[in-house]
């Protein structure tokens, strides 16, 4: 991003704004804010690739995880309990936290974390992988919680 380009003016090259805010729904302005913490993140995120030190340790199997347990989130059994087509800072997971703090979605995530760890002692890894995704996006829900959003 050069020093002329904002967050916003990525989100207005993605798609055209209407001529008043006023005039979108609120699909559209979640969209909306959702493209923008997109282009924030991207230049975050490339900001801090440049300004790493180059390193050989591989990373890529923790980044399959974490998108397991988003895909999980988002289209898989989560979704399909809790999504019925709302954002995921609107579905209970969120909006539980926001009522009560963090500690609501810190202690589902230990509730799932004991409760994998009975599956694999029983010797059910699927079904205790599940549940240790489930945990990595009651993690994040709380980082969220934490960060206000």
């Amino acid at each position: 991003m050069t020093t002329q380009e904002t967050p916003m003016s990525h989100a207005a090259d993605a798609r055209p704004l209407s001529a008043s805010p006023f005039t979108r729904t609120k699909p559209q302005l979640s969209e909306q804010l959702r493209e923008v913490d997109r282009a924030i993140a991207d230049e975050d995120n490339a900001k801090a690739a440049a300004s790493a030190p180059a390193r050989s340790a591989d990373y890529a199997p923790l980044g399959e995880v974490i998108t397991e347990a988003f895909k999980q989130a988002s289209q898989g059994k989560g979704y399909e309990r809790h999504g019925q087509g709302k954002d995921f800072l609107d579905q209970p997971i969120m909006a539980i936290g926001r009522m009560v703090g963090p500690g609501y979605n810190t202690g589902q995530a230990m509730k799932k974390a004991q409760e994998a760890k009975s599956m694999t002692d029983r010797g059910e890894v699927d079904a205790a992988v599940a549940e240790l995704l489930g945990v990595i996006v009651y993690a994040a829900s709380a980082v969220l919680v934490i960060r206000g959003r």
